[in-house]
Protein backbone atom coordinates (compact mmCIF):
# COMPACT_ATOMS: atom_id res chain seq x y z
CA UNK A 1 0.00 0.00 0.00
CA UNK A 2 3.09 2.48 0.78
CA UNK A 3 2.59 6.01 2.10
CA UNK A 4 -0.43 8.62 2.68
CA UNK A 5 0.14 12.09 3.86
CA UNK A 6 -2.25 12.17 6.63
CA UNK A 7 -1.69 15.93 7.31
CA UNK A 8 0.45 18.65 6.29
CA UNK A 9 1.33 22.44 7.16
CA UNK A 10 3.49 24.29 5.65
CA UNK A 11 4.33 28.46 6.68
CA UNK A 12 6.66 30.99 5.88
CA UNK A 13 9.14 31.53 9.24
CA UNK A 14 11.11 34.02 7.42
CA UNK A 15 12.59 35.23 4.20
CA UNK A 16 13.67 31.88 2.48
CA UNK A 17 12.65 30.25 5.41
CA UNK A 18 9.82 27.73 5.94
CA UNK A 19 8.20 25.25 8.49
CA UNK A 20 6.24 22.18 7.82
CA UNK A 21 4.45 20.07 10.05
CA UNK A 22 3.93 16.22 8.41
CA UNK A 23 1.78 13.65 9.34
CA UNK A 24 2.40 10.13 7.44
CA UNK A 25 0.68 6.78 7.67
CA UNK A 26 2.58 3.95 6.28
CA UNK A 27 2.94 0.41 6.22
CA UNK A 28 6.72 0.12 5.78
CA UNK A 29 7.05 -0.87 9.23
CA UNK A 30 11.15 0.08 8.76
CA UNK A 31 10.54 3.56 8.03
CA UNK A 32 10.42 6.07 11.01
CA UNK A 33 10.68 10.10 10.94
CA UNK A 34 14.28 9.95 9.96
CA UNK A 35 12.95 8.61 6.59
CA UNK A 36 10.82 11.23 5.99
CA UNK A 37 13.33 13.92 7.98
CA UNK A 38 15.76 12.94 4.69
CA UNK A 39 12.96 12.99 2.20
CA UNK A 40 12.06 16.36 2.94
CA UNK A 41 15.38 17.39 3.00
CA UNK A 42 15.62 17.58 -0.81
CA UNK A 43 13.49 20.52 -0.76
CA UNK A 44 15.96 23.61 0.03
CA UNK A 45 14.33 26.61 2.06
CA UNK A 46 12.76 23.88 4.95
CA UNK A 47 14.03 25.31 8.04
CA UNK A 48 12.20 23.53 10.67
CA UNK A 49 10.37 20.13 10.23
CA UNK A 50 8.53 17.67 11.95
CA UNK A 51 6.87 14.53 11.16
CA UNK A 52 4.86 12.29 13.02
CA UNK A 53 4.63 8.34 11.60
CA UNK A 54 2.18 6.28 12.18
CA UNK A 55 1.09 3.07 11.40
CA UNK A 56 -1.39 2.79 7.92
CA UNK A 57 -4.55 1.03 8.91
CA UNK A 58 -5.71 -1.52 6.50
CA UNK A 59 -9.23 -2.31 5.94
CA UNK A 60 -9.45 -6.18 6.81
Amino acid sequence: LGDKVVDLHVWRVGPGHMSAVVSVATDETQRDSRFYHAVLGRFMGLSHVTVEVQPLQTAA
